[in-house]
């Protein structure tokens, strides 16, 4: 496994999410990207963008969602 394990506590669903830096890399990577075209998107990969989106990390602005300023520290 490449990475630095990060575990995710998503409290709107009480649940954890392991997963690394670089799978959370890989998904800010394809950022900006419209409601439009979340189906382009894994199933894994938009579970994952909807825990980073109740964790401020990625925020929906204008119909895209976008990295965060918080973000930073996975980049």
């Amino acid at each position: 496994m490449r990475g630095k394990v990060v575990l995710l506590r998503d409290e709107t669903a009480n649940r954890e999410v392991a997963t690394t830096k670089e799978i959370i890399r890989k998904l800010l990577s394809k950022l900006p990207i419209s409601v439009n075209e979340i189906d382009k998107l894994s199933d894994r990969e938009y579970e994952l963008l909807t825990i980073l989106n109740r964790l401020g990390y990625v925020l929906l602005r204008d119909n895209k969602y976008v990295v965060s300023e918080a973000a930073k520290e996975f980049i």
